[in-house]
């Protein structure tokens, strides 16, 4: 299980460096696709555990949307400040369980398992309370979670990763217990 601790100035110095082959594109046009249908002006949008910032640019594409977005990283909020700096975007250092707003929003999301570092049942129900609390009334949450069956069946597998930033060399490894 991951920490909100993991997420130190290095670890968000890297993480762009470190999923730079996940094609957050593709999984944007997924839900993008999806929301078109629905015929509705997403104008607010809050996005919860934005790390770097990579989907809330993406998520402009919404054509009159402002987009709150939050992150339990100050590491990672300064970073998407940088890369996103756009007035459509409000980037915030608030922890999930603290947001507060006087606001509703159209469309609340949380993707890139966002969910899974909820570390128990208790701050899992608190995260679809606060996301039901501010969404609008005919409002839409979008979320992606760990396939429980999949985990359960699926076998852990050593995994090796190797990245480069600059003169750096990033090795990462998985190796299951």
């Amino acid at each position: 299980m991951y920490s909100i601790h993991s997420f130190t100035k290095n670890y968000a110095e890297l993480y762009d460096v470190l999923y730079r082959d996940k094609n957050y594109k593709r999984e944007f046009k997924t839900i993008y696709s999806y929301l078109i249908r629905k015929k509705k002006v997403f104008n607010n949008i809050l996005e919860l555990g934005c790390g770097t910032g990579t989907f809330s640019k993406l998520f402009l594409k919404l054509k009159k949307s402002r987009i709150l977005a939050i992150d339990s990283s100050k590491h990672m909020i300064k970073i998407a400040k940088k890369k996103n700096n756009n007035n459509r975007i409000i980037y915030k250092h608030l922890n999930i369980s603290d947001f507060k707003s006087k606001q509703r929003f159209s469309l609340v999301y949380a993707l890139f398992h966002v969910l899974s570092y909820q570390k128990n049942m208790s701050q899992t129900k608190n995260f679809f309370k606060i996301s039901k609390k501010y969404l609008s009334k005919d409002g839409i949450l979008v979320c992606d979670f760990l396939n429980k069956k999949n985990l359960i069946y699926s076998k852990p597998r050593q995994k090796f990763k190797f990245s480069r930033k600059k003169n750096l060399d990033i090795f990462r490894y998985a190796i299951p217990e």
